[in-house]
């Protein structure tokens, strides 16, 4: 499929990135991922605060209450506390130890092959999210249950103690720190990562939340399988710089194994520009097979635009490259994602995309243009 250089480069000054992410509102509201998320390190259940901002911020003017849920914090156990039964189901929380989320995606994929057009529809995601808090604000234990896109499995299911000056120490099932936490997962960064929804690793992780810095440090088995049937382990690390105007980021990973080596390095950056949010990241990739004595290297990127025209519509653009090794040359791929978000109702969002690929890869998918749009109910 050929195209002409002056369409990529007018696409990549317009359109910088991956669309499907939601850390840019992250970035809009200058508030962490975990003010809204269960998880320090973003995605997953909605913390209260997070629902009621999706409920009173997102959705158009003319769907948003009047006035918000009325959730107040316990002043003796400082956890949250609904006043009724219409506030248990906005928030999630059933009891003050007791909270549950959900989320529901369904896509229909329209692929424009070079012989062939194939429309799909599909449940790209059904999630149960179930968070007790036998000790409010001080343990958590957390599941995150996948019941469709492919069977139910579990994506995350942990147990979070935190503990003095704004550490936390977790452990279990979960999604390793580094980069943008994007939701799709076939951005470019993340599937060249690895990084990203489809691979969980049991683990142990370390983090610290303080002021305008937060910093993980994670151990995993590497192989992103529950069993621990490697010797070696992997070792993963975040660390953040939350500013009035955006935020800046590193990554770091290294992965020993018996088939070979794997290291990243990855830096971010956020910025918010009155309605504008600009986000990007850029990630080295080295991979050492184990008859081998010299490191193969990668780069990923990816940089995304969002504009908000107005309460429940958001202009996005995007721009990702992949290129798997920088000695050969017919090995890389990259998209233009256009497209706008809609939150025309409370707990509801629609999405629609239009992906401009090319690869000089042997896979024709890669090459392939596809139209999304996607139907997202949410709690």
């Amino acid at each position: 499929m050929t195209r002409s250089l002056a369409l990529w480069a007018l696409a990549a000054v317009v359109a910088p990135g991956s669309v499907n992410a939601e850390p840019h509102l992250s970035a809009r509201s200058g508030l962490r991922c975990a003010r809204c998320h269960t998880s320090p390190t973003g995605g997953g259940k909605r913390t209260p605060y997070g629902t009621l901002y999706s409920h009173t911020s997102l959705p158009s003017a003319w769907t948003r209450p009047r006035a918000r849920v009325p959730v107040v914090r316990d002043g003796d156990s400082g956890s949250w506390v609904v006043t009724s039964v219409t506030s248990t189901l906005a928030t999630g929380e059933v009891t003050p130890w007791l909270g549950v989320g959900a989320d529901l995606r369904v896509a229909s994929d329209t692929t424009f092959a070079e012989d062939d057009t194939d429309i799909s529809l599909d449940a790209t995601e059904g999630t149960l999210y179930l968070e007790l808090r036998p000790w409010p604000d001080r343990v958590v234990l957390y599941l995150d249950e996948q019941i469709a896109a492919g069977g139910a499995q579990s994506r995350e299911a942990w147990a979070l103690i935190r503990g003095p000056w704004s550490t936390y120490l977790r452990g279990g099932w979960l999604l390793p720190p580094f980069g943008i936490r994007l939701l799709d997962d076939d951005t470019l960064t993340r599937r060249a990562t690895g990084a990203n929804f489809a691979n969980p690793d049991m683990g142990l992780e370390l983090g610290l939340d303080v002021g305008p810095v937060f910093g993980a440090v994670a151990m995993t088995n590497g192989n992103f399988a529950a069993a621990d049937n490697d010797p070696y382990k992997a070792f993963w690390a975040l660390l953040e710089l939350n500013l009035d105007v955006g935020r800046v980021g590193l990554s770091g990973h290294y992965n020993p194994s018996e088939e070979g080596c794997r290291a990243m390095m990855g830096g971010h950056v956020a910025a918010r520009l009155g309605r504008l949010v600009l986000q990007g990241e850029l990630d080295l990739i080295s991979d050492r097979p184990a008859d081998r004595s010299q490191w193969r290297h990668g780069v990923a990127g990816m940089a995304e635009l969002d504009l908000l025209v107005t309460r429940g519509v958001a202009l996005r653009a995007g721009y990702d490259y992949h290129d798997a090794s920088l000695e050969l040359p017919q090995d890389r791929r990259q998209r233009i994602k256009l497209g706008v978000d809609l939150f025309p109702l409370r707990m509801a969002e629609v999405k629609l995309y239009y992906l401009l690929k090319q690869a000089e890869t042997a896979q024709p998918l890669d090459d392939a243009d596809r139209l999304e749009v996607v139907l997202h109910v949410y709690l």
